[in-house]
Order: structure tokens, then sequence, then C-alpha cells
């Protein structure tokens, strides 16, 4: 996968094997074979569950997007409630962590779900009374 701004393009390896056989190619003969995943803002993480056939993206307005693969279409959207800014997003089992401030934040979500379970702070000190 190849991500921009506002779109991860994903590709089948083994078609693109096929079709150029190992040889240079560039981005405007990619895009023909790319299944294009588009967000109206900035994407600033996704991740793949190859299990389920989804992508998961986050972007800067904090909207989680759930696309299905099969499908090439959203099957969910809802803007996540945090401070600070998100910064990664991974899916684990039927679930999601949104990183947030550079990953000193993390929530854990239930998967297709705005409901954050738990926040953990992430904290860095050298002040020894601090534990």
């Amino acid at each position: 996968a190849l991500l921009s701004n506002s779109e991860v393009c994903l590709f089948d390896i083994h078609q693109l094997q096929a079709k150029f056989e190992g040889s240079y190619v560039s981005w405007e003969d990619l895009i023909p074979f790319a299944q294009r995943y588009t967000v109206l803002s900035f994407i600033v993480s996704f991740a793949f569950d190859v299990g389920n056939s989804i992508i998961a993206t986050i972007s800067v307005d904090s909207v989680l997007c759930i696309w299905s693969t099969e499908a090439s279409r959203t099957v969910w959207k809802e803007k996540i409630p945090g401070e600070g800014d998100p910064s990664s997003v991974d899916i684990v089992d039927n679930g999601v962590i949104i990183g947030r401030n550079k990953g000193n934040t993390i929530q854990i979500l239930a998967l297709r779900s705005a409901n954050v379970l738990s926040t953990f702070h992430l904290i860095q000190t050298k002040d020894p009374k601090v534990q």
C-alpha cells in the first residue's frame, strides 16, 4: 500500500509482479491497478487487518474510517473524541488502538465504535519522586 495526504492506494503484489515482471514501474503506471480509499482530510496513519479484509485510517481531524478491502468501500466512519492530535492507528483482535500526541496518549476502542474504552497517558520524567 502507498499513502498520500488523503488517499490509501492498495495493490495486489501478485498482480503487479505478473504484469511488470520485476521491471521499474512509474507511479502513473501503478495507479490503474490500485484499490483507492479516499478521505476528505489529511490521513496521519493507516493499518491493515488481513484476516477481516479491512483497512483503518485515522485523519488529522480524528475521524476513524474502517474500509472493506473486499467491497472497496467505507463500512464505518466516526469522529473519535480525545485530547491531542492523532498520530497512529492499529487494529487488534476486535479493537482499535489510537495513538495521540506522538504516541504519548493511547486510546483503546472496540472495533466500529467511537466509545473510548480506555485511555493511557505515558509520562517521561527524570524526577525520582514520580513513579
